[in-house]
């Protein structure tokens, strides 16, 4: 899944597709510093979805942990879209 993020540009995460929910997380790891991002959510249909992402960073001295619920939308394309199933539709990743 590749999300935009204003500041970082694109950032792909891999994960793992359990029927109609998607999991995935990202390590990133640099001068000392852990950076580790948990995404999950369900379409809950073929033009919508929710879930939720968490965040964790820590090095040799701090912890933080923080988070926050995403909705997934499909983009309205006047047609079918040529069938596919709701993932293939996503089009913003919205916070």
């Amino acid at each position: 899944m590749v999300v935009h993020d204003e500041n970082d540009g694109d950032i792909t995460l891999t994960g793992f597709v359990y029927g109609d929910t998607y999991a995935a997380d990202e390590r990133e790891e640099e001068n000392g510093e852990t950076n580790i991002v948990y995404t999950i959510f369900a379409l809950s249909e073929n033009t919508s979805g929710s879930g939720n992402v968490s965040i964790i960073w820590f090095d040799n001295d701090d912890y933080c942990e923080m988070g926050f619920d995403i909705s997934l939308v499909k983009p309205s394309t006047g047609g079918d879209g040529g069938g596919g199933g709701g993932g293939c539709f996503i089009e913003a990743l919205i916070h």
